[in-house]
């Protein structure tokens, strides 16, 4: 997800809160020329860039991640139930 004006991109990672944090950030002002529910890579998003003549060098990168541990056990329960 892009803003321009603020010179950012988060990158959605799976599994992270990335639905409730795409939300937040739509509401101010971010869009997802991507698609809506994909989990872009940094690639994708750099190859994406290079396609729109967009310069990221300057842009900031942030994302949002859960601790491995819980991640691991909240797959694992689902597997099992």
């Amino acid at each position: 997800m892009f803003h321009h004006k603020k010179k950012l991109v988060y990158v959605v990672f799976p599994k992270s809160g990335s639905t409730s944090m795409r939300s937040f950030l739509k509401k101010r002002g971010f869009t997802h020329p991507l698609g809506d529910y994909g989990h872009a890579t940094v690639m994708d998003i750099i190859e994406y860039s290079n396609k729109k003549n967009i310069d990221v060098k300057n842009y900031t990168f942030f994302s949002t991640c859960t601790d491995p541990i819980h991640n691991f056990n909240s797959r694992f329960k689902h597997i099992i139930n």
